[in-house]
C-alpha cells in the first residue's frame, strides 16, 4: 500500500475521531444545560410571589404610615377618626404628653416630597421629619385616622386650625389629607435659629402650642422647639382631650402613668372631655362607637346620651355623643351676640362682668394699662382685610399712656370666644396679663396648685389672710393662692356669663376648671371616637362658612 494510502486512512480515523468527540461534547453540553435549567427552576418559581413585595416595602416610608407601623399588629388602629364637614380645609393638631410627642397617623397621607428633599436628601432623615409631623390638613369632606399605643398614651389633645399655610401639592392646598411637615429646619435645636414657617402655620387661630422638633442625630430633639414667629395665638380653639386606655390583655405591660407620683400604670379605662375651659372656635359633634354600655359620666356615673346612626349601607347603629354643634350660631348662621335668651345667656359674651366685690378694675403693670372688668368682650376677632387679630387691642404709647380697646373695629369678624379666666390671664394684647393666683383670676381660673411667686398685694390680689390661699397664707410672702373644687364651685365662676352661656350652647361640655360634673367621660377600651369639626346643618358651621369665604374672597 502506497505511503499516501495509510495517510488518509489515519487522517480519515482521526477525522471521525474529532467528529465523534464533538458529537459527544454537544449531546453532553444539551444534558447539563437541561439539568442547570431545571434543577433551579424550582426555587426560581416560590421567588415570582416575594418579587412584588419589593415595591410594597418601600411603601411605608413614604408616607406617614410608615413611622406608626409598630401600632398596626396590635389591633388598635384607627381608634379617633377626625372629620371635616366646613366647605373649606382645616388643620388638625395631634399631640400628647407634655412636650407635645405626635400622635400617630393610622393611614397614607400625601406628603410634598419637594420640600422634603429641600429639608434633607438622606432618607433616613426623611423618615424622621414625617415621623415629627403633628399638623394635617383635611380638605372639605375629607377624614383622618389616628393609631392610639395598645399600651395606653396620657394627656392626648386634638384640636382643629383655621385659615394656615396649605400643605398640598405646588404650595396649594390639598384635595386629599395631607401631611403638614415640621415648620423649622434640620438642627435647629442645636443652633437656636428656628424659623416657624411652613406648611400648616400662619394660622389666624391654632397656632397655640409650640412646635416638636424631632430625635435626630444632628440634635436631641424630641421636646417642644418653640412658638412661630409672631408668637402663639391665644389658646381657645375647640379641643378633644383623652387619656387613652391600655388595650393589652397583660395588664402589667400597660405604659406608666405619668400622673402617678408610686409608678401606677395606665389601666383598661379611657378618660375623655372637650374642654371649652379656655374658650371655643369650631361647632363640633364627638361620637363614641362600640361597646358605649361602658360610657359614663366620670362623676356622677350617668351614662352618656345616645343617638342612632344611619348608616350608609342602610343599617343603623348606636353612638354616645358630645354635642358642641351649638357654639357660635344663632339663626341667622351669624356669630350669636350676648343676649339674655328664656334659658339664660347663650352666644360668645359682649359685656361679661369680670368684677369681685369691690374689685372693679385691674392693672397690667408691665405697660402699664388698666382695665374696666365690669364691661368685658370675650369675643376674639380679626380684621376682615389683613386675617391679623383686631381685638382685644391697645392702642397708645409710653408718652401719651396706653389704653385698651373697648370694642371691636368696624371691619372685624369674631374667630372665637375667650373664657373669662383667659382674658383675665393671657397675655398682651389678648388678655390683662393678670395672675391666676391673685383675685378675681383665682376665682374665674381655679388654679389647682400653688401659683408662681409675684402677688404681693397690689390692687386685684387677696390682701391679708383669705380662705383662697394656700394654707391661710397672704401675699405679703410672695406666695399665690390655690383653690379647691367646692371653694371653685361656690365662687363666681359657676355663675358667670360665659359658663352659663357654653353650658346652655353645648350641654355637657367643659366651661370652667373644676367643671367635673359636666364634662369628664370615662370608656372602656373597647369603643372608637370619631370627632367631626363643622356638622351639617349646625349654624355654627354656616358661621365658619361664611368666615372663610370672607376672609378669602
Amino acid at each position: 500500500m502506497q505511503w499516501y494510502a495509510v495517510l488518509g486512512i489515519i487522517f480519515g480515523v482521526m477525522l471521525l475521531i474529532l467528529i465523534g468527540a464533538a458529537l459527544i461534547y454537544y449531546i453532553t453540553s444539551l444534558l447539563i444545560s437541561s439539568s442547570n435549567s431545571s434543577g433551579p427552576s424550582g426555587p426560581t418559581g416560590p421567588s415570582g410571589p416575594t418579587g412584588p413585595s419589593g415595591p410594597t416595602g418601600p411603601s411605608g416610608p413614604t408616607g406617614p404610615s410608615g413611622p406608626t407601623g409598630p401600632s398596626g399588629p396590635t389591633g388598635r388602629n384607627n381608634i379617633v377618626t377626625i372629620t371635616n364637614e366646613f366647605e373649606f380645609p382645616i388643620w388638625i393638631e395631634a399631640k400628647y404628653g407634655n412636650n407635645g410627642i405626635p400622635i400617630p397617623v393610622g393611614q397614607n397621607l400625601y406628603v410634598d416630597n419637594n420640600t422634603l428633599r429641600e429639608y434633607t436628601s438622606n432618607i433616613r432623615e426623611q423618615l424622621y421629619w414625617k415621623a415629627a409631623a403633628t399638623a394635617i390638613e383635611i380638605p372639605p369632606g375629607g377624614s383622618v385616622k389616628y393609631n392610639i399605643d395598645p399600651g395606653g398614651i396620657a394627656g392626648a389633645r386634638f384640636w382643629g386650625k383655621f385659615s394656615c399655610s396649605p400643605c398640598g401639592p405646588n404650595g396649594g392646598y390639598s384635595t386629599v389629607p395631607a401631611l403638614c411637615l415640621p415648620p423649622y429646619p434640620v438642627g435647629c435645636s442645636n443652633t437656636g435659629n428656628c424659623v416657624f414657617e411652613g406648611a400648616g402655620t400662619k394660622c389666624v387661630v391654632g397656632d397655640s402650642s409650640q412646635y416638636y422638633v424631632p430625635p435626630t442625630r444632628d440634635n436631641k430633639g424630641g421636646e417642644i422647639g418653640g412658638c412661630p414667629q409672631k408668637g402663639c395665638t391665644v389658646p381657645v380653639d375647640s379641643l378633644f382631650e383623652a387619656t387613652f386606655a391600655c388595650s393589652l390583655e397583660d395588664q402589667k405591660k400597660c405604659n406608666p402613668n405619668p400622673s402617678s407620683t408610686s409608678g401606677e400604670l395606665l389601666g383598661p379605662t379611657t378618660y375623655f372631655d372637650t374642654s371649652q375651659v379656655d374658650g371655643y372656635t369650631f361647632p363640633y359633634i364627638v361620637l363614641v362607637t362600640g361597646d358605649i354600655n361602658t360610657c359614663v359620666n366620670t362623676n356622677t356615673s350617668v351614662t352618656m346620651p345616645t343617638v342612632t346612626i344611619e348608616e350608609p349601607d342602610g343599617s343603623s347603629i348606636q353612638a354616645a355623643y358630645i354635642d358642641g354643634s351649638g357654639l357660635i350660631s344663632n339663626t341667622s348662621g351669624l356669630i350669636m351676640e350676648y343676649s339674655n335668651g328664656p334659658n339664660g345667656p347663650i352666644g360668645c359674651p359682649t359685656n361679661a362682668d369680670l368684677s369681685y366685690n369691690n374689685i372693679t378694675m385691674v392693672t397690667d403693670t408691665t405697660l402699664p394699662v388698666t382695665y374696666n372688668i365690669t364691661n368685658v368682650d370675650l369675643g376674639l376677632y380679626v380684621d376682615k382685610t389683613t386675617g391679623e387679630i383686631a381685638f382685644p387691642y391697645i392702642s397708645g404709647g409710653k408718652t401719651a399712656g396706653y389704653t385698651a380697646g373697648i370694642s371691636p373695629p368696624d371691619n372685624s369678624i369674631k374667630v372665637g370666644c375667650m373664657s373669662s379666666c383667659k382674658r383675665l390671664n393671657y397675655g398682651q394684647p389678648e388678655g390683662m396679663n393678670q395672675s391666676e393666683g391673685c383675685i378675681p383670676g383665682l376665682l374665674y381660673c381655679c388654679p389647682t396648685t400653688l401659683a408662681s411667686p409675684g402677688c404681693t398685694g397690689t390692687v386685684g390680689c387677696c390682701n391679708g389672710p383669705s380662705p383662697y390661699c394656700i394654707n391661710g397664707t397672704s401675699n405679703d410672702s410672695g406666695l399665690t393662692g390655690c383653690i379647691t373644687s367646692a371653694q371653685c364651685n361656690s365662687g363666681p365662676v359657676v355663675t358667670s356669663d360665659y359658663v352659663r352661656s357654653v353650658h346652655n350652647m353645648a350641654p355637657g361640655i367643659y366651661a370652667f376648671a373644676y367643671d367635673d360634673n359636666q364634662g369628664l367621660y370615662s370608656c372602656g377600651d373597647n369603643v372608637k371616637y370619631e370627632i367631626i369639626f363643622g356638622p351639617n346643618g349646625s349654624n355654627g358651621t354656616n358661621y365658619w362658612n361664611n368666615v372663610w369665604n370672607t376672609l378669602h374672597g
